[in-house]
């Protein structure tokens, strides 16, 4: 698996590699990657890959919208 380390802050970082379809999805922490336009991302992953994810393609199927 291929993993780049990023210094500082790294929502525009991911953003960029999501938008220019390097990666697929976005795991991280927080919300602030669904305001640089990434479409699915997944939250607060535990250490059995357990987390919920953010697909921005289906948020009118969820039922709570």
């Amino acid at each position: 698996m291929q993993y780049v380390v990023s210094p500082y802050e790294s929502d525009a970082q991911l953003a960029f590699l999501y938008h220019s379809k390097q990666v697929d999805l976005v795991i991280t922490e927080d919300s602030d990657l669904l305001a640089y336009g990434v479409d699915i991302v997944f939250f607060k992953m535990d250490l059995s890959g357990n987390g919920i994810e953010i697909d921005l393609n289906n948020l009118n199927s969820c039922p709570d919208f």
